[in-house]
């Protein structure tokens, strides 16, 4: 079967749905940032921290179709799922009462936060998800489990 994640060599297991980018040969930068609003937003909060998803947090996802949605609550963490040919590894998830509210092709990658006041702590990555008739099931990777598999670090503001 398929696996729809990285195999680590630190420890010989798979890690969630992430990819490493090395931006640091292609005359890009990296910014302690992100976008924070709708899908056309030019509102951008400080990323200050990180942390692992715990069950019943309130996080908040960010793609670049969707742009920002609030109100979801971590339903389960480091979990395998099945999707056709393959499996997701220790992957998390997180559930919101409103079926539009899920992310959309394009959203992949996108960020799982929590607000700090104005600033952001980093909590994931956007790997999928399930609509419902009456809710949205988002999984995505742990920023620290991401981390742990890859090394490196989430760059924070100045």
């Amino acid at each position: 079967a398929a696996n729809y994640t990285s195999k680590q060599m630190s420890d010989n297991k798979y890690h969630g749905d992430v990819a490493l980018v090395n931006v640091s040969n292609q005359n890009n930068s990296v910014q302690g940032q992100m976008w924070d609003g709708g899908a056309s937003t030019s509102n951008k909060s400080a990323v200050t921290s990180r942390d692992n998803p715990t069950l019943n947090d309130l996080v908040c996802i960010g793609g670049s179709e969707t742009g920002s949605s609030c109100g979801y609550t971590t339903q389960l963490v480091n979990f395998d799922f099945p999707v056709p040919g393959g499996w997701l590894r220790n992957i998390d998830e997180a559930r919101k009462s409103d079926p539009n509210a899920c992310s959309r092709g394009g959203d992949s990658g996108g960020s799982i936060y929590r607000h700090n006041g104005t600033e952001i702590v980093a909590v994931g990555v956007i790997s999928g998800h399930t609509e419902y008739t009456d809710a949205c099931t988002q999984r995505f990777t742990g920023a620290e489990e991401a981390i742990e598999a890859w090394g490196g670090h989430i760059k924070q503001a100045s």
